[in-house]
């Protein structure tokens, strides 16, 4: 780069902004001819007297050592030294890890000398013959500007790249763990199937009050509990299959809230702010009810001395600033808002850094670590996002926000036992003994004609049979020989109106996830209870599910 002789000039608005960034700074000038030397530091002696510190180094040791052991922001290397080896000092403080910019002084104006300077790593050069000193001051000055400006552009890709490689880390902890729980899911949620579906038989045929029936429903709790850590463990890794509705926030805020108040006690003062109006949006009900209870459990803990939690719904615009400036992937557009906001203790930048982490706690012992994970999974796989705001000593608000749905809401149902019945021709297909034989009892109670297979195999042979007068087929998705879905895709392509109704403790099935696409099939995640199953049976059959 060449500098005319331009040291009337005023400078610029933009040179004036990059004189000001540039100062105060430190300098070293590098050289062995005496007059070089000299001749620098006279042209930098207004910067010299604005407090910057200019220091002159000659020959290449005495330049070499200092830059091995100070920091600077500018070095000016005199291109001529040692007989024309001046750059050899760039590059072997360069090869030591230095990192310092260098601005290269050559005695003429001349292109290939500059050329090669560039080449060989100069960040700039500057011809002393054309270059008044106050044009050298201006350029060193400007130099030094632009390498800060650098500095801070890397720090920024630094700080980039380092968020990026914590969401990998997180992603790939996320995804062991989901390995792991989707593992285990199948057996553990046909153990738990059986434990919950006799727990609930039992309770119905002891008397009210008796020992016996608080024993079995001790036992039932326990079981639910596991239940539902199988699930957070399957939400927060996003390997649950989600069974999505057009629904109305606000019903489930009213449908939850005599149990989040009874959650919260008797010292906390429980709001809603409910918009009128509010946009449907499509997600899981029991889903979106699960994230409001963990979100209210963690604002109670939050006020151990009391306080005030605030749910509200908005209809809301985000624009992409505002999703830029909050780091969300989310697309511009419009959204339903649900925030739930308490007056507790707050939290500081490092803890919200980890929030959302697997088994990250700060309720010790207490606290298992997936309720947070749990919300975010169900919101990201519901399409949303989910932002914290919070302060030490200033509260907590979790906005959540998801996608407006363009259906009609779905229809709401009352759930009463008759409505619940049937005569249909139902068969099931469940390799695990125990869970058939509780499958076809539930059915049978609610009045379904019910037939039973141990295999696909064995299906076929009813379908033979029976074929005609089959109305739905409950087929475990995971079994010896010929799959759930396998069986299907037979049983369907010979009775094409015959319903379908999968029902797995896996919840990351290739061929369930394939299979829930087409027209007809739906799924059931186990542990189901009577009721569960009652009810999907009948919306499958009634053709309330697209």
């Amino acid at each position: 780069m060449r500098i005319p002789e331009d040291a009337a000039v005023p400078p610029s608005s933009t040179d004036a902004d990059e004189l000001a960034s540039a100062a105060p700074f430190r300098v070293i000038v590098i050289a062995d001819n005496a007059s070089v030397l000299r001749r620098v530091s006279l042209s930098l002696g207004e910067a010299i007297r604005g407090g910057c510190r200019v220091e002159s180094m000659s020959g290449s040791e005495a330049g070499l050592a200092a830059l091995s052991r100070e920091t600077y922001d500018l070095c000016l290397l005199h291109h001529q030294m040692g007989g024309g080896q001046g750059l050899t000092v760039m590059k072997t403080a360069r090869a030591s890890g230095c990192r310092v910019p260098f601005l290269v002084l050559l005695d003429q104006a001349a292109d290939t000398l500059e050329m090669s300077a560039i080449a060989q790593g100069a960040d700039e050069c500057v011809p002393l013959d054309t270059a008044s000193d106050a044009a050298l001051e201006r350029q060193v000055r400007r130099s030094v500007a632009r390498a800060r400006a650098l500095d801070a552009e890397r720090e920024r890709d630094l700080t980039e790249r380092r968020r990026l490689e914590d969401q990998l880390r997180q992603a790939q902890k996320m995804e062991a763990i989901g390995q792991l729980a989707g593992g285990v899911a199948h057996d553990f949620n046909n153990l738990l199937m059986v434990i919950l579906g006799y727990c609930e038989t039992l309770s119905l045929s002891l008397p009210e009050g008796g020992p016996t029936l608080g024993q079995v429903l001790e036992i039932k709790k326990a079981g639910s509990r596991a239940a539902q850590l199988t699930q957070q463990l399957l939400a927060f890794s996003r390997r649950q299959i989600l069974q999505p509705k057009v629904i109305d926030l606000n019903w489930i805020i009213a449908d939850t809230d005599r149990m989040l108040r009874r959650l919260i006690g008797e010292n906390i003062v429980f709001r809603t702010k409910l918009a009128s109006e509010l946009r449907p949006v499509k997600a899981d009900p029991g889903q979106i009810q699960q994230v409001l209870l963990n979100l209210v459990v963690n604002a109670r803990d939050a006020m151990p001395d009391g306080g005030a939690v605030t749910i509200e719904t908005a209809n809301v615009q985000l624009d992409a600033t505002y999703l830029g400036m909050v780091h969300s992937s989310l697309k511009a557009g419009g959204y339903v808002m649900l925030s739930v906001t308490d007056t507790g203790t707050g939290m500081d930048a490092e803890t919200l850094s980890h929030l959302f982490e697997p088994f990250f706690t700060t309720k010790g012992l207490k606290g298992t670590g997936l309720g947070l994970a749990t919300v975010y999974g169900v919101v990201q796989q519901s399409g949303g996002d989910i932002l914290p705001d919070s302060e030490p000593g200033r509260g907590t608000t979790f906005r959540i926000y998801l996608p407006q749905a363009t259906a009609d809401l779905a229809e709401q149902r009352l759930e009463t036992p008759a409505a619940l019945a049937g005569e249909e021709r139902v068969l099931i297909v469940e390799d695990e003994g125990p869970v058939r034989a509780l499958v076809t009892a539930m059915l049978r109670r609610q009045g379904y004609d019910v037939l039973e297979a141990a295999s696909a195999e064995e299906a076929l042979a009813l379908e033979e049979k029976d074929g005609d007068d089959i109305d739905l087929l409950v087929a475990d998705v995971v079994m010896p020989g010929l799959s759930g879905t396998e069986l299907t895709q037979r049983m369907k392509d010979l009775r094409p109106r015959m319903k379908v109704l999968f029902i797995s403790g896996h919840t990351d099935h290739v061929q369930l996830r394939n299979e829930l696409h087409k027209p007809g099939v739906h799924f059931l995640q186990k542990p189901f209870t009577a009721t569960a199953l009652g009810r999907k049976v009948r919306d499958v059959l009634d053709g309330l599910l697209v």
